[in-house]
Order: C-alpha cells, then structure tokens, then sequence
C-alpha cells in the first residue's frame, strides 16, 4: 500500500512548492543576494575599459607584438629565413596562430573603444595597429601556404624576391 496523496490538484502543488521556495529564500537570502550581485558587477565589470588592466608581463608581450606589425617586413623575412634553415613549418603555423589572437585581441579593444569613446583619436591609433597586423598575418600566411607546398619553391621565391612581402618592401 502507498503513501497517500498530499496535493490532488495543480494547483496545491504549485502553492506547495512556492510556499518551499519562499522558505528556503527566507533563510538564504542573504547568500542568494550576494552571489547575484557578484554575477551582476562582473557582468557590468566586462562592458567597460576598467577590466583593460595588464600585467607587466602582458604589455610586454603587447608591445612585442606591435613591434612586429611596425616592421612586418623584417618580421615575415626572419621568418622566411628561419624556415628556409630549419624547414620548419611548424614555425610558421606558430606564429600564425600568435598573430591571429593578437589580431583577436586587438579587435576586441577597439570594438570596447568604440563603445566607450565612439570614433576618435584612440579608435583612430588601434585602427591603424589593427592593419598593420592583418596585413604581417596575410604575408606570413603567404609565406605558409607556399612552405606546406614545397621548400624548394619557398627558397625559388624567396632567391627571386617574388614574394609579396619582398615586393612590398622595395
């Protein structure tokens, strides 16, 4: 034989479980308060250019990583030369990878700039940082595309200056 039944309709067992609820708020209440507004001000914190804070260690590796976009020609041939010693196309995966979050990262500043500030001088300064990556991260895809075909055609290429990043460098 079962247990008889507590609630015969929809409707007394809602109120039922309402009424758990409103108990079990009442003595937790202040818990369930502070985890929402933790939630609430990291969701807040997110929207806004205060959580742009770096360590030491990741401006560095920001600065590096502008460096590079400020001589990608430099950039792409030590790279080019690297691989014609080594034939390492593992190399030249790496740094695509590394220059496509940069290139990420990047754009995820200047979009929270543009929410911030709208369209100005600092939009202005990433915009131009933002080119300068997407166009060493198209020269160094360049210089893979032709490694994973052949070393023999990289080192063609590169003995005839018939890379794009040679002919852009003149």
């Amino acid at each position: 034989m079962g247990r008889r039944r507590l609630y015969h309709t929809d409707e007394e067992r809602k109120a039922a479980n309402r009424l758990k609820s409103k108990r079990y708020y009442d003595i937790a209440k202040d818990d369930i308060n502070k985890r929402r507004r933790k939630r609430y001000n990291k969701k807040k914190s997110t929207g806004s250019l205060n959580h742009l804070n770096k360590t030491p260690q990741q401006i560095d590796s920001l600065t590096t990583g502008v460096d590079t976009c400020l001589a990608p020609y430099a950039f792409v041939n030590s790279i080019c030369k690297n691989f014609l010693a080594n034939r390492d196309k593992d190399e030249i995966h790496k740094q695509t990878i590394a220059l496509g979050k940069f290139r990420k990262s990047i754009q995820k500043y200047q979009d929270l700039i543009l929410q911030e500030c709208g369209i100005g001088d600092q939009w202005s300064e990433v915009e131009g940082v933002r080119k300068q990556i997407c166009e060493t991260l198209s020269l160094v895809e360049e210089v893979f595309c032709y490694a994973l075909v052949d070393w023999d055609e990289v080192r063609r290429l590169h003995a005839e200056k018939g890379l794009v990043y040679q002919a852009l460098a003149k």
